[in-house]
């Protein structure tokens, strides 16, 4: 359930300084355009994030909220 939470805000967050800092944000100089990448890593690691969703519905309702 973490992942559900944690993974958005935190690129909100990451998305939000790079717009702060413009065009430096992608730049070597600062670390936010590394940590961005990193946050989309948070994504894709240990399976879709389609599928944590389906994992925490069953966990929290029970096998009558899966789509299959």
């Amino acid at each position: 359930m973490v992942k559900l939470i944690d993974a958005p805000s935190a690129f909100k967050a990451i998305h939000f300084a790079i717009r702060v800092l413009g065009k430096l944000g992608y730049t070597r100089e600062y670390d936010a355009g590394q940590r961005l990448l990193d946050v989309l890593g948070w994504y894709l690691r240990d399976g879709s994030f389609e599928a944590y969703k389906m994992v925490v519905a069953r966990e929290l309702g029970g096998r009558d909220f899966l789509p299959y």
